[in-house]
């Protein structure tokens, strides 16, 4: 036999020991493996990066804009990163801010019915569209870090819409009630 007919017998033998063997693999059903996961997600941990909104001001209207925090996020580091202000790419789009320049740094104290933003200086009573700035982005900070089911198998339906988080506003000499963000407020 000369090499070309031994290599083309050794092919063929090896092909079909493949094929009736199936590559060693024994055929099996399906395998019940349980039910699929569900539970709770967690809100972004420390140490991982996250994506607060920030509502800032275009035309008189409030609209959110995402910034990225390196701590995971929260309504502190939201309340933060409005406090510091549009950037200038935010500028450039006609993005502005009505707090008060004096509004330096806020204390924001999460709670089961109400949050508060206190800040801790005495500042003019902001406007309301300020105001609105600071509830808007502590109340979405604030949904966002609520636990979320982990969808089951199946069909599902629509996600329910977290409730209004009430926001009460305060510094030395005045004092808002709770208000939630206005309806008409862009969300993102």
């Amino acid at each position: 036999m000369t090499a070309p007919a031994r290599l083309a017998s050794a092919t063929a033998a090896a092909l079909l020991c493949t094929v009736v063997t199936g590559c060693g693999i024994p055929p099996t059903g399906p395998v019940d493996a349980g039910v699929p996961g569900t539970g709770i997600l967690a809100p972004a941990e420390a140490g991982h990066p996250g994506v607060v909104y920030v509502y800032l001001i275009r035309d008189r209207r409030l609209v959110p804009v995402s910034r990225s925090t390196p701590d995971g996020g929260g309504p502190q580091a939201a309340l933060d990163l409005l406090l510091a202000g549009p950037s200038p790419q935010d500028r450039e789009k006609g993005l502005v801010t009505a707090l008060p320049k004096a509004l330096v740094s806020a204390r924001v104290t999460p709670g089961s019915r109400v949050t508060r933003v206190d800040i801790p200086t005495a500042v003019p009573q902001p406007s309301e569209l300020a105001i609105q700035q600071l509830v808007c982005t502590v109340s979405d900070a604030v949904k966002r870090g609520m636990a979320v089911p982990v969808p089951t198998a199946g069909p599902q339906p629509a996600p329910a819409q977290p409730p209004p988080v009430p926001v009460t506003v305060s510094a030395p000499g005045w004092r808002m009630e709770p208000q939630t963000c206005p309806p008409d407020a862009a969300t993102p």
